[in-house]
């Protein structure tokens, strides 16, 4: 499922409208409904506003909830990567699901809790994506220059 799908399942699992969620998230309908047809994705902060408003984890709402790998344990050490290049390895159960940033120069925007968010390039058009920390087994520095 995708994350519309899931969001759009938790949300009227907790018998609200769009309009009702976007009130208790400080956003417009409209940002809602953009969420729920895919046009969109939420930052790091509204995903976790949206799961705890919906009371489901960043893995449900990401469709991942059967992810049993440990997360990369030392936050404070990927917090460094922030504004970093990184190429991401991610388990080999996951990579169907990541197949977008497989072997791809990914720009990492942001690191909160349990999740990352990166940005990558798809046939010159920039993208962007939140991925658990779960899911990725290692990843590799890209020196300045080097791409």
């Amino acid at each position: 499922m995708t994350f519309g799908d899931q969001l759009t399942n938790a949300r009227k699992e907790k018998e609200l409208t769009q309009e009702e969620l976007a009130e208790k998230l400080n956003l417009s309908r409209q940002t809602i409904l953009r969420w729920e047809k895919n046009q969109v994705f939420p930052d790091i902060s509204n995903l976790k506003a949206v799961a705890e408003v919906l009371d489901v984890s960043f893995d449900y709402l990401l469709g991942e909830d059967k992810i049993e790998k440990d997360p990369i344990a030392e936050m404070n050490l990927l917090e460094v990567l922030v504004g970093k290049e990184v190429r991401l390895v991610i388990f080999e159960e996951f990579v169907d699901n990541y197949v977008d940033i497989y072997d791809k120069v990914c720009l990492v925007l942001d690191i909160e809790e349990d999740m990352v968010q990166v940005q990558f390039t798809v046939k010159k058009e920039l993208k962007m994506k939140v991925i658990p920390l779960s899911v990725i087994q290692s990843f590799t520095l890209i020196d300045e220059g080097s791409e």
